[in-house]
């Protein structure tokens, strides 16, 4: 099973800065790590790079669209509907 648990700080940053964050970086994303925040960028890729550079790629940090309400996306597919 998937652990996540390391997560939960990590969003609740994200969630705590939010408001302030999409007043200057609506549309970028964010990569938050146990230390703070690394960084804003323009895309998922340039993100996701910059954390696996800095933190390694086995984890540890979260990457987040800095966007008013988070989107849900269901792949019903994998849920064999």
């Amino acid at each position: 099973m998937l652990e996540t648990a390391h997560l939960t700080p990590l969003i609740a940053f994200f969630n705590a800065h939010r408001a302030d964050w999409i007043c200057g970086n609506l549309g970028d994303w964010a990569v938050v790590s146990p230390a703070g925040l690394l960084g804003f960028y323009g895309d998922f890729e340039a993100a996701y790079l910059s954390a696996a550079e800095a933190f390694g790629h086995s984890g540890g940090f979260l990457l987040k669209e800095v966007i008013h309400e988070d989107r849900v996306e269901v792949i019903t597919r994998l849920l064999g509907l």
